[in-house]
């Protein structure tokens, strides 16, 4: 199996600024293709560090992926320190730089001069234009090491992958690698690992556990010599897994609940609304990331304070007073009132404590209340997320657990 790892050059990463992408998504294509990446690795911009980096690099692995300052400031100094740590010339491309004059046309944009920068690269490298921007990707191969070097821009680097390396990286490895997703709600990790623990001791396929938005996810992957001996051992795993804990999964792969929770409004031509607290629109975000979301959602409120529960909603004074805001009750009659205003098949509503502020003993923060105004009946779920998640998690859970408790109202509802 080849060997690879990730160099990701700049400042801005190693101070925390930027969020490193391209290392997780570099790591996800290699992972599908068969290739063992081994080390991931970030440096700052600096000559010493990046030339040391690579030569590092140059020992331990077959596949050096480099992203990065390869911009037109003078901060940029990849090519220059790769060129001399791999003993090379830095040279002039004519037919890049272009390219790059190109791009400034195309947009009606003057070219600074500073950018004529980008049209050097390590003598005798594979260079590939860049259609996303202006510095390209440049491949160096030396003594079988293959280095390639990208810009920093994920999109840029999911660019080149997509059009360019996807299809040598898969001729260049021998194994061949599937994954797959499976998706669990009300599974904690802990309960799937032990679930899982006897099928782990005897399987072919690795299972990695994946906590997502208070979901569990496991992943599995086959390795073998051929695409369909690895799809015929990720079947068997995946019918002995559900045979295990069959009861607690929604779903697989790339689809979020949000998705199918859509699939399942749609095929069965329901209507639904939103009445959100606690989660400020959150679920609202969710549904209407869906494409296509406006045929089964007719109206969505942000109702945070009392008088907007009252006035939009027609909560009962007495029981915000009595109850108080976050309470079933309050939970229920907002369900009630959003799907009576909208005339939907369905309503959601949400009401509790976010924090980090507002909690007491008796009502503490992560104290949630999901009401579900269904064909039938009307629904509460009383939630209690550790008081210690920041504000944003105890919101996503919140807007998660209450798609999934839809969907499961839904279903039930179905069937009875």
């Amino acid at each position: 199996m080849l060997n690879a790892e990730i160099i990701t050059i700049g400042n801005e990463i190693i101070y925390g600024d930027v969020l490193n992408t391209n290392s997780r998504y570099i790591s996800s294509i290699l992972k599908n293709i068969g290739i063992n990446c081994r080390f991931h690795l970030t440096v700052k911009d600096d000559k010493e560090d990046i030339s040391s980096a690579l030569k590092t690099a140059e020992q331990r692995s077959d596949l050096i992926f480099i992203t990065g300052g390869l911009g037109p400031t003078d901060d940029d100094i990849t090519i220059e320190c790769a060129s001399s740590a791999l003993g090379l010339d830095v040279e002039f491309r004519s037919d890049i730089f272009e390219n790059i004059k190109d791009m400034f046309k195309k947009r009606n944009i003057e070219m600074p001069e500073s950018n004529r920068k980008q049209a050097y690269v390590p003598q005798g490298a594979k260079v590939i234009p860049n259609k996303s921007g202006t510095a390209p990707m440049s491949i160096v191969e030396k003594k079988g090491k293959y280095f390639f070097f990208f810009p920093g821009v994920p999109s840029e680097v999911e660019y080149f992958f997509e059009s360019h390396l996807k299809k040598l990286l898969s001729e260049m490895s021998s194994d061949k690698i599937i994954s797959r997703m499976l998706k669990f709600h009300n599974l904690s990790e802990a309960l799937m690992n032990e679930k899982l623990k006897p099928l782990e001791q005897n399987s072919e396929v690795e299972i990695a556990y994946l906590p997502s938005r208070g979901e569990a996810r496991l992943k599995l992957t086959a390795k073998t010599n051929s695409y369909e001996k690895a799809k015929r051992l990720l079947d068997d795993c995946e019918t002995r897994v559900l045979k295990l804990i069959g009861d607690y999964y929604y779903g697989r792969d790339e689809q979020e609940i949000e998705e199918i929770l859509s699939d399942l409004l749609r095929k069965n031509h329901f209507t639904v609304a939103t009445a959100e607290s606690c989660t400020g629109g959150l679920i609202s975000k969710y549904l209407t990331d869906v494409s296509g979301s406006s045929s089964y959602i007719k109206l969505d409120v942000v109702t945070y304070s009392n008088q907007a529960k009252e006035k939009i909603l027609k909560v009962n004074s007495h029981t915000l007073s009595e109850k108080g805001a976050v309470s079933e009750e309050v939970a229920k009659q907002m369900a009630e009132g959003i799907k009576k205003l909208a005339e939907t098949d369905y309503a959601i509503s949400t009401t509790g404590i976010a924090g980090p502020t507002g909690g007491s003993e008796e009502k503490p923060v992560g104290l949630v209340y999901i009401g579900i105004a269904g064909k039938k009946n009307t629904y509460v779920l009383k939630k209690n997320y550790p008081s210690g998640l920041p504000r944003y998690e105890i919101r996503e859970r919140a807007a998660s657990d209450a798609m999934h408790f839809l969907r499961e109202t839904i279903l039930c509802e179905m069937k009875s």
